[in-house]
């Protein structure tokens, strides 16, 4: 939530996916339809690195980014 308030703070439009009952790979797959450029994925594993998962639509790899350089 503080990712997405700082963002929005700096004038970045963003989608905010925390729907319960609907799996990631479902996320994913919506947010692919409707077009989104990048996704970032904040999850257990990458927060044990204080990192997020970067994933841009036009790239099939992801990478890793430290929370304090996304915005």
């Amino acid at each position: 939530e503080k990712i997405y308030r700082n963002l929005q703070k700096k004038g970045i439009r963003v989608l905010y996916d925390d729907r319960e009952g609907v799996s990631a790979g479902e996320r994913f797959a919506e947010a692919d339809l409707i077009g989104i450029s990048k996704r970032i994925v904040v999850s257990e594993k990458t927060l044990k690195t204080n990192s997020a998962e970067l994933k841009e639509r036009s790239k099939k790899q992801t990478q890793l980014i430290k929370l304090t350089k996304i915005v």
